[in-house]
């Protein structure tokens, strides 16, 4: 039976009990639900199913029991419907206060395509095609140009998501092309573990910050929704100047097999400025705080 507070299901209980010496009566079980409110179960002898006034057959221990269980269930339901109410409106106060923004810009798309190319790249090293390997990386370099001329002169194309890609993509590609270039023995073991374990750190530490300038609830969705920014990469200018030289360090190590140039003095010298500009831009980082946690809007 189906009333305005709530629902009533009515279901034979499984045991019988004896009214009298003479006869025996089932019972039925009544669930009243009221919604957020509590459960009340009562059990009332068929007799008396149809006459709500006769409730003689409860006595006065009964009843006490029953009402005090009842009030410790709706204590119990209302306080654990208040901590779900209260996480409801703390997840949407959160996303009320947090600015999402285009992540669908053209720049953002050229350097996930410098993701899908660098592995590729690798590849065609380590098969020693260094003609396609060079047109590749040209293709590369050309599309990191554009991505960032689009950025600063086409309104609506630049990001917080693509400000910390960009730099992330520069860094997988590098580290694709050292380890494979160190492959097939045209960079030193040495150089190559001094530019990947500054480029290890760097990832770890953008992980954690995103984690920590996360504001809460920190879920592992909200974790990886980029629409929702809370921090901005601010390389410094040592960092700037040794992404240049390492890229300039691999473009002439990718020619040295093409122009027959390999172990030239001068790729020698390329080894020790790009050591010298790895570690001043590592220890930059290591005392400098290279981001800025961004407020909500």
């Amino acid at each position: 039976m189906i009333s305005g507070n709530g629902c009533r299901i009515i279901a034979t209980f499984s045991r019988s009990t004896r009214l009298d010496s003479t006869s025996y009566k089932p019972h039925r079980l009544i669930v009243n639900f009221f919604p957020y409110k509590y459960i009340h179960f009562s059990s009332i002898p068929l007799h008396q199913l149809h006459y709500p006034n006769r409730f003689s057959w409860l006595d006065s221990h009964q009843s006490s029991s029953q009402n005090f269980n009842t009030r410790k269930f709706c204590h119990s339901s209302n306080k654990s419907n208040e901590q779900s109410l209260k996480i409801d409106k703390e997840e949407k106060s959160s996303g009320k206060n947090e600015a999402k923004e285009n992540i669908y810009t053209i720049p953002n798309f050229l350097t996930v395509g410098r993701f899908f190319i660098s592995p590729y790249l690798g590849y065609m090293v380590l098969q020693e095609k260094f003609v396609i390997a060079c047109g590749l990386f040209l293709l590369t370099s050309l599309t990191d140009l554009l991505d960032g001329y689009i950025a600063r002169n086409w309104k609506g194309q630049s990001s917080i998501l693509g400000s910390v890609l960009d730099p992330l993509a520069d860094k997988f590609l590098v580290t694709i092309l050292c380890v494979s270039l160190t492959a097939v023995q045209l960079i030193p073991f040495w150089l190559m573990t001094l530019i990947l374990s500054r480029d290890v750190y760097l990832v770890l530490s953008g992980f954690r910050v995103r984690w920590v300038t996360l504001p809460p609830p920190k879920t592992f969705k909200r974790y990886f929704d980029f629409s929702h920014p809370t921090a901005s990469v601010q390389p410094s200018l040592i960092s700037k100047v040794n992404t240049n030289v390492q890229l300039l360090l691999l473009t002439a190590t990718c020619g040295a097999p093409v122009f027959d140039y390999v172990n030239h003095p001068g790729l020698h010298f390329l080894w020790g400025v790009t050591s010298l500009t790895t570690s001043w831009s590592f220890y930059d980082y290591l005392t400098k705080v290279p981001y800025t946690v961004l407020k909500k809007s």
